[in-house]
C-alpha cells in the first residue's frame, strides 16, 4: 500500500520540476537577453562618452 501511494507522488514530483525547469529556462533566457541588451547599451553609452571626451 505504501508503495502504491509513493508511486503517484513520485510521478507528480517528477512531472512538476520538468514544468518548473521549462519555465525557469524561459525566464533565464529572458534575463540573459535583457542582460545582454543592458550590456550593449552600457557599452554604447561608454563609447559615446569616450567619443565626446576625445572630440572635445
Amino acid at each position: 500500500m505504501s508503495g502504491a501511494r509513493l508511486s503517484p507522488r513520485h510521478a507528480n514530483t517528477v512531472a512538476e520540476p520538468v514544468a518548473v525547469e521549462g519555465a525557469g529556462n524561459i525566464v533565464l533566457l529572458g534575463l540573459r537577453i535583457a542582460l545582454m541588451g543592458c550590456a550593449v547599451a552600457l557599452v554604447g553609452v561608454l563609447l559615446h562618452v569616450a567619443w565626446k571626451i576625445v572630440a572635445a
